[in-house]
Protein backbone atom coordinates (compact mmCIF):
# COMPACT_ATOMS: atom_id res chain seq x y z
CA UNK A 1 0.00 0.00 0.00
CA UNK A 2 2.96 2.30 0.67
CA UNK A 3 4.55 1.48 -2.71
CA UNK A 4 1.22 2.09 -4.41
CA UNK A 5 1.01 5.49 -2.73
CA UNK A 6 -2.15 4.70 -0.78
CA UNK A 7 -0.35 5.09 2.56
CA UNK A 8 2.41 7.44 3.70
CA UNK A 9 5.29 6.63 6.01
CA UNK A 10 3.41 8.36 8.83
CA UNK A 11 0.42 6.12 8.28
CA UNK A 12 2.69 3.06 8.25
CA UNK A 13 4.36 4.02 11.55
CA UNK A 14 0.98 4.41 13.24
CA UNK A 15 -0.26 1.12 11.82
CA UNK A 16 2.98 -0.69 12.78
CA UNK A 17 2.40 0.30 16.42
CA UNK A 18 -0.29 -2.38 16.58
CA UNK A 19 1.09 -5.76 17.72
CA UNK A 20 -1.37 -7.95 15.82
CA UNK A 21 -0.82 -8.32 12.03
CA UNK A 22 -4.55 -8.81 11.46
CA UNK A 23 -5.28 -5.52 13.25
CA UNK A 24 -2.54 -3.82 11.21
CA UNK A 25 -4.05 -5.04 7.95
CA UNK A 26 -7.56 -4.08 9.03
CA UNK A 27 -6.47 -0.58 10.02
CA UNK A 28 -4.52 -0.13 6.78
CA UNK A 29 -7.63 -1.01 4.79
CA UNK A 30 -9.74 1.35 6.92
CA UNK A 31 -7.26 4.20 6.37
CA UNK A 32 -7.39 3.76 2.59
CA UNK A 33 -11.16 3.25 2.49
CA UNK A 34 -11.95 6.26 4.70
CA UNK A 35 -9.05 8.46 3.61
CA UNK A 36 -7.84 9.02 7.17
CA UNK A 37 -5.09 11.51 7.94
CA UNK A 38 -1.95 10.42 9.82
CA UNK A 39 -3.28 11.99 13.04
CA UNK A 40 -6.61 10.21 12.66
CA UNK A 41 -4.73 6.97 12.01
CA UNK A 42 -2.66 7.45 15.16
CA UNK A 43 -5.82 7.99 17.22
CA UNK A 44 -7.50 4.97 15.65
CA UNK A 45 -4.42 2.78 16.34
CA UNK A 46 -4.43 3.94 19.97
CA UNK A 47 -8.12 3.04 20.25
CA UNK A 48 -7.52 -0.41 18.82
CA UNK A 49 -4.44 -1.08 20.94
CA UNK A 50 -5.89 0.25 24.18
CA UNK A 51 -9.39 -1.07 23.87
CA UNK A 52 -12.29 0.87 25.36
CA UNK A 53 -11.22 3.61 27.72
CA UNK A 54 -13.22 4.88 30.62
CA UNK A 55 -12.78 8.60 30.96
CA UNK A 56 -12.91 10.05 34.42
CA UNK A 57 -13.55 13.69 35.08
CA UNK A 58 -10.63 15.34 36.81
CA UNK A 59 -11.28 16.25 40.39
CA UNK A 60 -12.27 19.85 40.49
CA UNK A 61 -10.80 22.26 43.00
CA UNK A 62 -13.54 23.01 45.58
CA UNK A 63 -12.84 26.76 45.35
CA UNK A 64 -13.23 26.68 41.58
CA UNK A 65 -16.45 24.66 41.87
CA UNK A 66 -17.80 27.13 44.43
CA UNK A 67 -16.93 30.08 42.19
CA UNK A 68 -18.65 28.37 39.24
CA UNK A 69 -21.80 27.80 41.28
CA UNK A 70 -21.93 31.39 42.57
CA UNK A 71 -21.34 32.88 39.12
CA UNK A 72 -23.90 30.52 37.66
CA UNK A 73 -26.57 31.61 40.14
CA UNK A 74 -25.71 35.27 39.73
CA UNK A 75 -25.59 35.24 35.90
CA UNK A 76 -28.40 32.70 35.54
CA UNK A 77 -26.46 30.50 33.13
CA UNK A 78 -24.04 27.58 33.22
CA UNK A 79 -20.50 28.73 34.05
CA UNK A 80 -17.30 26.74 33.66
CA UNK A 81 -13.91 27.88 34.89
CA UNK A 82 -10.96 26.31 33.09
CA UNK A 83 -7.67 26.75 34.92
CA UNK A 84 -4.25 26.58 33.29
CA UNK A 85 -0.81 26.88 34.82
CA UNK A 86 -1.05 30.61 34.50
CA UNK A 87 -4.49 32.08 34.19
CA UNK A 88 -7.34 30.33 32.45
CA UNK A 89 -10.74 31.20 31.09
CA UNK A 90 -14.35 31.53 32.16
CA UNK A 91 -16.93 29.95 29.85
CA UNK A 92 -20.54 31.16 29.90
CA UNK A 93 -23.21 29.06 28.23
CA UNK A 94 -26.15 30.39 26.25
CA UNK A 95 -28.58 28.74 23.85
CA UNK A 96 -30.08 31.66 21.98
CA UNK A 97 -29.34 35.18 20.89
CA UNK A 98 -31.78 36.49 23.51
CA UNK A 99 -29.95 34.63 26.28
CA UNK A 100 -26.65 36.05 25.07
CA UNK A 101 -28.03 39.60 25.09
CA UNK A 102 -29.49 39.09 28.58
CA UNK A 103 -26.16 37.77 29.80
CA UNK A 104 -24.37 40.71 28.24
CA UNK A 105 -26.77 43.14 29.91
CA UNK A 106 -26.25 41.51 33.33
CA UNK A 107 -22.47 41.70 32.96
CA UNK A 108 -22.44 45.32 31.76
CA UNK A 109 -24.92 46.35 34.45
CA UNK A 110 -22.62 45.05 37.20
CA UNK A 111 -19.67 46.86 35.63
CA UNK A 112 -21.57 50.17 35.67
CA UNK A 113 -22.58 49.68 39.32
CA UNK A 114 -18.98 49.05 40.32
CA UNK A 115 -17.87 52.47 39.06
Amino acid sequence: MIRAGALSGGHARAIASLPNPDEQHGLAEEVVRRGLSVRQTEKRAAQIAGGPRVSREKRRDPFTRDAEEKLSRHLQTRVRIVRRRRGGRVELAFSSEEELMGLFDRLVEKTREAR
